[in-house]
């Protein structure tokens, strides 16, 4: 959904509260799902949802997905609400490992569960509509990601360093229409109010240096000692009119300098609008690492 905060400066004091209210609300009914074909949506909806057995949560949005999870492909054999959204991160990676990271967390994830989708997770307004050919859209996956039997992940593919990232948006940002990055939740509660996508846009006339660095930085209130990887997962354009619009796709790893647990922590997107011109990835390096 668009940001409130972006037009509240045109609205009386009083209507600010109730706006955000309503938004919640059509955001937990389900109802924005009626707006968007990916299923990360209403996967984020399900902890919303009063049902008798909390295994149904799972169920009910599996075919959404197109998927047979539990005992719906096992009869017989008992599963636990764990199990479930295992089995379905373990499809939804294999199926579409670009997908399978359309979403920020909006609760802490348990040990070895950054890389995966859960019911706690929110779909940015960005990224509600997953382009497809029938769309006029097309799309490339640049990565692989291997769930293990541990329970994490392998992400084998390219990526960047964030200083590096910083130095290609800065030269390149001027062509480009914007770039947004939204964080995973690190609270253990979730959020009752979703955070919306930091934005650099490209109609600042002088670009800093370290500009999309230090906004992330700042955001995510890192320890200096944090390596910080932007993994490509992907990229989108037009194919009727190939100059019109073009998106590319990538999730942040992180982990301390001394060791190597990766973790997720969030996402970054840039797009373009009537320009061929599109990043260099060619200065993305070969990138392999175990996600916890």
């Amino acid at each position: 959904m668009a940001n409130v905060d972006d037009y509240k400066d045109d609205w009386p004091p009083e209507a600010l509260p109730l706006t955000l209210r309503l938004q919640q609300i059509i955001r937990t009914s389900g109802l924005f799902f009626t707006m968007t074909n990916n299923p990360n949506v209403q996967y984020g909806m399900a902890h919303y949802r009063v049902t008798r057995h909390p295994l149904d949560r799972v169920y009910a949005i599996m075919q959404i997905y197109g998927f047979r999870l539990g005992e719906s492909l096992h009869p017989g054999v008992p599963v636990t609400l764990d199990d479930l959204e295992l089995q379905l991160a373990h499809q939804l990676t294999f199926q579409s490992p670009m997908l399978s990271q359309w979403f920020v967390h909006t609760a802490q994830p348990t040990d070895r569960r950054s890389w995966m989708i859960s019911q706690h997770s929110h779909v940015p307004f960005e990224l509600i509509l997953y382009p497809t050919y029938s769309d006029n859209m097309t799309t490339r996956t640049f990565g692989t990601i291997n769930p293990t039997p541990r329970g994490t992940a392998i992400f084998s593919g390219f990526a960047r360093s964030l200083h590096e990232l910083d130095d290609m948006c800065r030269d390149e940002l001027h062509r480009f229409h914007a770039l947004y990055f939204a964080l995973d939740a690190r609270s253990a509660e979730p959020l009752d109010r979703i955070s919306e996508p930091r934005k650099l846009d490209s109609d600042a006339r002088h670009i800093p240096r370290g500009s999309f660095r230090r906004m992330f930085e700042q955001e995510a209130q890192l320890s200096p000692d944090i390596e910080l990887q932007a993994f490509l997962l992907g990229d989108s354009s037009s194919t009727d009119i190939p100059r019109d619009f073009y998106r590319a796709y990538a999730v942040i790893l992180a982990k301390p300098r001394s060791s190597d647990v990766w973790k997720r922590i969030g996402l970054v997107w840039w797009d373009t609008m009537h320009c061929d011109i599109k990043p260099c990835y060619q200065e993305f390096i070969a990138f392999e690492a175990e996600l916890h």
